[in-house]
């Protein structure tokens, strides 16, 4: 399937959808593929003059314990960034800049170890970063 890759025993280890037009909310369903799920790309799905990807990030999104690259950038998503985010122990690169996000930056993005990029711009967060 388009924008999907799938290990030797097909379970899904990529989402990459960027720039497809795709509406609607993020599936808090996602986190069912915690065991081997290690990228999720949506970067670029706003459709100006459309619906766009709307809603938020689900606290779910931290049940993936594999994931190591996280892009929603330019999506037009709103509200908090989850604080469980900051507690995957595998994220390298985290891509959450050109939305709509508000809310201060959960601490618990400074106790990451493990990720290298971290992109918040043109948000509307508020406070220092942890």
């Amino acid at each position: 399937w388009h924008g999907l890759t799938c290990n030797e025993g097909g379970q899904i280890t990529k989402i990459e959808l960027d720039t497809n037009g795709l509406t609607g909310s993020f599936p808090p369903e996602t986190a069912l593929l915690k065991e081997t799920l290690i990228t999720i790309d949506l970067y670029n799905n706003i459709v100006h003059n459309a619906d766009e990807l709307e809603g938020t990030i689900p606290s779910e999104i931290g049940n993936l314990s594999k994931l190591a690259s996280f892009s929603t950038a330019n999506c037009g998503l709103s509200g908090s960034i989850p604080s469980e985010i900051g507690s995957m122990t595998n994220m390298i690169q985290l891509w959450l800049n050109d939305n709509k996000l508000t809310g201060a930056i959960p601490s618990e993005l400074g106790n990451s170890v493990s990720t290298k990029i971290l992109k918040l711009h043109n948000n509307e967060l508020v406070g220092d970063m942890p």
